[in-house]
């Protein structure tokens, strides 16, 4: 017996797990941020960008204190904690 659309969503449930895949591997899981090379690799891309375009760029650097205690600290914590 054939079900009418039984097959539909398998293409965007797949398209789903791929996209999560693929952010779960360009991003730390405690932070959700990406690693530095990739976010320097962005930087040169926009800069390229902003050369061809005769446009500016604007980053923003923000220097957490305390937060490598603050990541270990949540890495060791047992999950029952948060």
């Amino acid at each position: 017996m054939v079900f009418p659309g039984a097959g539909e969503h398998v293409p965007i449930k797949r398209k789903q797990a791929d996209e999560q895949i693929r952010h779960m591997a360009t991003h730390d899981g405690l932070t959700n941020l990406p690693p530095r090379n990739l976010a320097k690799e962005h930087l040169t891309m926009s800069l390229g960008v902003a050369s061809r375009n005769k446009t500016m760029v604007t980053l923003m650097f923000i220097d957490l204190d305390g937060f490598k205690g603050a990541t270990t600290l949540l890495v060791t914590m047992p999950a029952t904690m948060y």
